[in-house]
C-alpha cells in the first residue's frame, strides 16, 4: 500500500514538473514574439527562442522589403496570412509549427529538469520549504546541461539553415531540417556541443540561483527586518494588502536580476560560440571532400576558432579580453530581459499552482494567495 502511494506521489510530481515546464516555456516563446513585434528586433535575440519561425514567411512575402513598415503587410500575422494564401493551410503545420514546437520543447527540458533536480536535492526533513544557494546553483547547472543536450540537433540545423535553400529545394522546413540532420550525422550535431554545454550550464546556474535567492531569502530577510511586528497584529486585511504588493515586487526584481545574471555568462560565451558555428559549414564541406576522421576535423575547428578570437581581441578591443567579451552586453541584456523576467514570474506562479504538498514553495500558501487570485 505504501509503495503504491509512493509511486503515485512520484508520478504526480513528475506530471506537475512537466506541466510547469511546458506552461513556462510556451509563455516565454509567446512573450518573445510579442516584444519582437514592438521592438522589431530579430526574434533570436530573445531567450529561449532558438529558431525564427518567421524566416520563411518573410522570405516568401513580396511586400516585406517595402518601406515603411506596415501592420497589414509586415507584422507576423500578416506575413503568415500571405503565406497561407500562396501555399495553402498546410504551410502552417509544415513550416510554422515545427519551429514553435522545437522552441517550446527546449524550454520544457530546461524548466522540468530544474524542478526535478531541485526536488531530488532537497532534504525530506526540510520538506522542500527552503532551498540553499548551492542547491539552486547545481540544479540550474543540471537544467542548463539538459537544455544544451536537447537543443543540440536544433542548433545544428539553425547553424546550417538557409531560407533560400528551403525555397529552391521546394521542401518544407520540417523535411529540410531532417535532411540536414541526416547529412551531418551525429558528429556534426555535437560538433559545437562543448561550448554550448559550458555556456548553458553556467548561464542557468546563475539564472535560477539568482531568482531563488532574491524571491526567497531576500524576501524573508526583508520580512524579518521591516515587518517582524506586522504579522503579530490582527489586521488581516492590512496583512493581505501588504502581501499583495511586497512579494510580487520581489518576484519581479528577481526576474530582472536573473536576466542580468544569465547574460553574465551567456553573452561572452555566446560570442565565442557564434564564431565557432561559422566554421561548421566549411568543416562540413571539408569533411565530405577528405578522408580525415570527422571528430579530428571538428576538434581542429575549436583551435581555429580560438585563434580567430585572439586576432579579433587584439583588433577590436586592444588586446583586452574583458572589453571584447562584454562589448554589447547591456544591449543584449535589455533585449532579453522582458521575456526572461516574465517567464520566471509565470514559472513561479505555475509551480505554486501545481504544488502537491511534497515540495511546497519557499513561502506559505497564504503569502502567495493574494497574488494568485483570478
Amino acid at each position: 500500500m505504501v509503495g503504491r502511494d509512493g509511486g503515485q506521489t512520484h508520478n504526480s510530481q513528475a506530471h506537475n514538473s512537466s506541466v510547469v515546464g511546458f506552461a513556462t516555456a510556451s509563455t516565454r516563446a509567446i512573450t518573445s514574439q510579442v516584444f519582437t513585434f514592438y521592438l522589431r528586433v530579430p526574434v533570436k535575440l530573445f531567450r529561449p527562442t532558438r529558431i525564427d519561425y518567421m524566416a520563411l514567411p518573410r522570405a516568401l512575402s513580396p511586400s516585406y522589403q517595402a518601406k515603411p513598415w506596415n501592420l497589414f503587410t509586415h507584422s507576423g500575422p500578416a506575413l503568415i496570412a500571405q503565406a497561407v494564401k500562396m501555399h495553402g493551410w498546410s504551410f502552417i503545420p509544415h513550416n510554422i509549427l515545427p519551429p514553435l514546437v522545437a522552441n517550446s520543447a527546449v524550454g520544457l527540458a530546461l524548466y522540468t529538469s530544474y524542478l526535478t533536480s531541485l526536488a531530488v536535492m532537497t532534504p525530506k526533513a526540510d520538506n522542500g520549504r527552503h532551498h540553499s544557494f548551492s542547491q539552486t546553483l547545481i540544479a540550474g547547472g543540471i537544467a542548463g546541461s539538459v537544455q544544451s543536450l536537447a537543443a543540440a540537433p536544433i542548433d545544428a540545423i539553425v547553424t546550417r539553415f538557409s531560407v533560400q535553400d528551403v525555397i529552391d529545394s521546394r521542401q518544407t522546413v520540417l523535411r529540410y531540417g531532417l535532411t540536414k540532420l541526416r547529412e551531418i550525422g551525429i558528429t556534426g550535431v555535437f560538433s559545437g556541443f562543448a561550448i554550448s554545454l559550458v555556456k548553458e550550464a553556467l548561464s542557468y546556474s546563475l539564472y535560477f540561483s539568482t531568482f531563488e535567492t532574491v524571491k526567497g531569502s531576500w524576501y524573508r530577510k526583508y520580512k524579518k527586518v521591516f515587518h517582524k511586528d506586522a504579522d503579530k497584529t490582527n489586521d488581516v486585511e492590512d496583512n493581505k494588502r501588504r502581501r499583495s504588493y511586497v512579494y510580487p515586487s520581489f518576484v519581479l526584481l528577481a526576474g530582472m536580476l536573473s536576466a542580468v545574471s544569465l547574460q553574465v555568462a551567456h553573452h561572452p560565451l555566446g560570442k565565442i560560440q557564434k564564431l565557432h558555428l561559422i566554421q561548421l559549414e566549411a568543416l562540413d564541406m571539408k569533411n565530405r571532400q577528405t578522408h580525415i576522421p570527422a571528430w579530428k576535423l571538428y576538434m581542429h575547428g575549436y583551435y581555429k576558432t580560438f585563434k580567430h578570437i585572439d586576432r579579433l581581441r587584439i583588433k577590436e578591443a586592444g588586446g583586452s579580453w574583458f572589453r571584447w567579451l562584454y562589448s554589447g552586453f547591456w544591449r543584449s541584456t535589455l533585449l532579453a530581459a522582458p521575456s526572461t523576467s516574465i517567464g520566471l514570474i509565470v514559472f513561479e506562479i505555475m509551480r505554486l499552482r501545481y504544488s502537491d504538498g511534497e515540495e511546497p514553495p519557499a513561502l506559505t500558501y497564504e503569502d502567495y494567495d493574494e497574488v494568485l487570485q483570478p
